[in-house]
């Protein structure tokens, strides 16, 4: 895409590779887990779960059907931290 067409700068601040069960609550929550809403089979089902329960319930949805990528795989994972920036004139 030409740099004109971009609409969102980002820059990357941190990579890591870390076991995906190290995830924290915060982390959970920079992934879009409130832990009260979420959506099974299309649905959205209202529940009161901390965010990383929540974020094991998407994780197993999006990749429960890979053999070695389930949560209880626990496999290794890449950690991309970024901050949004102002397109540069």
């Amino acid at each position: 895409m030409p740099r004109s067409a971009a609409r969102i700068f980002i820059r990357i601040t941190n990579v890591r590779v870390e076991r995906l069960q190290d995830i924290t609550e915060e982390d959970a929550e920079a992934e879009g887990c409130s832990g009260t809403l979420f959506y099974s089979n299309g649905e959205p089902q209202c529940y009161n779960v901390s965010p990383v329960e929540q974020y094991i319930e998407l994780w197993d949805e999006i990749n429960g059907k890979k053999q070695g990528y389930r949560w209880g795989d626990n496999p290794w994972v890449f950690v991309i931290e970024f901050e949004r920036v102002e397109a540069e004139k």
